[in-house]
């Protein structure tokens, strides 16, 4: 796969992928075959620049229960994306995901300092995150950026996580700036965005 010239697409045939994938690819796009429908059970780590991923559905479907005894972001006993614990991770930048829906995972989408640029554009969010007692967990999107090009996030559907945010943005002493958001709406959630950072810039 390393091999696909840039500016080439990649047809993924229907069926369930079983696993913790990362994509080394640079400017490819990768989508599905025709009506066809390609699931992802597991998780996706995005380390290749320039590439974008459209109309595919990302699962876990490693739950037994979504409440834990254990406090904190790493539980033992709820199920585990590889990486950085989202359904996509995404790590490079000028990556684009559209037309994608993430369910049932630790958390949808995770967009990092690396991931300048990147797009997130019609994307369905449902049923993530846990349940624990120091508080609800998982949002639709967890992301931190500090350099231009802005990223953006637009056009999206966020609906029933368990922590009840949409959107994070929790930098840990990094950076929140640099964003565009436009168009985008939650359901049964009591927050749209959260987030603590050094600031916000447009």
């Amino acid at each position: 796969l390393r091999s696909i010239p840039f500016g080439h697409t990649l047809h993924l045939r229907g069926g369930t992928y079983t696993g913790a994938f990362t994509s080394t690819l640079v400017g490819v796009t990768i989508m599905p075959y025709q009506d066809e429908r390609p699931i992802i059970d597991g998780s996706l780590a995005i380390d290749g620049s320039d590439c974008t991923f459209e109309g595919l559905e990302v699962l876990n479907s490693a739950w037994t229960t979504r409440w834990t005894d254990q406090i904190g972001s790493a539980p033992t006993d709820i199920p585990y994306a590889a990486r950085g614990g989202s359904a996509i991770d995404i790590f490079a930048p000028r990556t684009t995901v559209k037309n994608c829906v993430m369910h049932d995972t630790r958390q949808g989408v995770g967009m990092w300092a690396g991931a300048v640029g990147s797009i997130i554009e019609g994307c369905l969010f449902y049923n993530n995150g846990w349940d624990a007692p120091d508080r609800t967990h998982g949002p639709c999107l967890y992301t931190q950026n500090r350099f231009s090009p802005a990223m953006t996030i637009k056009n999206n559907c966020f609906a029933s996580t368990y922590s009840g945010v949409a959107l994070h943005a929790y930098t840990e002493g990094g950076w929140m700036w640099h964003y565009r958001f436009d168009g985008n709406i939650h359901n049964n959630l009591w927050s749209l965005f959260t987030g603590y950072t050094h600031g916000i810039d447009d």
